[in-house]
């Protein structure tokens, strides 16, 4: 009898909570609420801003948006990154509406896109199938990705850190990336003009691995603690590979790699190109999932979600005021 009440509790809690009972399932209508969720904040923000929007410009950003949540589960739901639920779409939509107005940076965007799939290509090295067609593949992506945002290189590290993962007793396969860099060289000369080829160069010269002029007094901090995690993980990582670590768990690791990165390059672009907060938004959703599921106690899960909206509606007021 005391279990049956317990049920009956535990049900009526799940359908007042909402988000759990809406997110907690894998189901179209979620990437729907996210899509409007983000759009209706950017809508709002560029409003109370005085910003006039155009509607063709806006269309695009919507349908670039759409693309980058379906990569973005896609990569979560091939390599099992999370159990089937969007609770990371719900945290990436949440870190998003706090920061709107990157959705309309279309290059940024681009730089997004190219990078999830190289991402994807990266974590598919696990199944040890056809690994030289995915450094290949994944390569390319990065060096795509480059051309919107030069600073996207650095992602090979991902690359090279999986092959050691995954294939370091196979030299062979990290010399792919030459062909892949070939193949992107002559697209480049191929079919883009030698103005665009010698622009590519020339932004890759001023902008890669060169911070903003002006830094917040917070990012030395910032950096070399994200840094020393980040170095610490790897090094329990290697540790790990001798006793057999493999599948989810790894993959997280590279998520929590790829979170590091986000950081830098946050570092060394925000003030340049604002909208790079969305490289991290990325992975920093893949984690806050994976945390979720470890929550063991059905309110807990309940007050993360509720906190992740609260946190993002309050950072997103706490920009307009300033902005005001």
């Amino acid at each position: 009898m005391r279990a049956t009440l317990n049920y009956i509790y535990r049900a009526k809690i799940e359908k007042a909570a909402m988000i759990s009972s809406v997110f907690g399932k894998s189901r179209l209508i979620n990437f729907l609420l996210v899509w409007a969720w983000i759009l209706l904040f950017v809508f709002f923000d560029q409003g109370m801003g005085g910003n006039t929007l155009s509607w063709k410009a806006f269309f695009i950003d919507a349908v670039l948006l759409a693309l980058i949540l379906a990569l973005l589960q896609f990569v979560i739901a091939k390599n099992n990154l999370t159990t089937q639920h969007h609770i990371a779409l719900f945290f990436f939509g949440m870190s998003v509406s706090a920061h709107p107005t990157a959705v309309l940076d279309v290059p940024m965007m681009g730089t997004l896109a190219a990078l999830l799939l190289a991402f994807r290509r990266i974590l598919s090295m696990r199944s040890l199938n056809e690994v030289r067609t995915k450094v290949f593949d994944a390569t390319l992506w990065i060096l795509l990705a480059s051309w919107f945002f030069p600073s996207a290189l650095l992602a090979l590290l991902l690359l090279y850190l999986a092959l050691y993962f995954y294939q370091r007793d196979r030299p062979k396969n990290w010399l792919v990336s030459l062909l892949a860099l070939a193949a992107f060289l002559v697209l480049l000369w191929g079919f883009g003009s030698e103005t665009a080829a010698l622009g590519y160069f020339n932004r890759l010269q001023g902008e890669f691995m060169r911070p903003d002029t002006t830094q917040h007094p917070w990012f030395p901090v910032l950096f070399w603690s994200v840094f020393g995690v980040s170095a610490w993980t790897l090094f329990r990582t290697v540790q790990s590979l001798k006793s057999g670590l493999s599948g989810r768990l790894l993959s997280l690791r590279l998520v929590f790699v790829f979170w590091g990165i986000g950081f830098l390059w946050v570092g060394l672009h925000v003030h340049a190109h604002s909208s790079v907060w969305l490289l991290v938004f990325v992975p920093a959703s893949v984690l806050a999932a994976a945390a979720w599921e470890t929550l063991p106690k059905f309110w807990m899960k309940e007050a993360m979600l509720w906190a992740g909206m609260a946190a993002a509606i309050g950072a997103w007021i706490s920009g307009v005021m300033q902005a005001v």
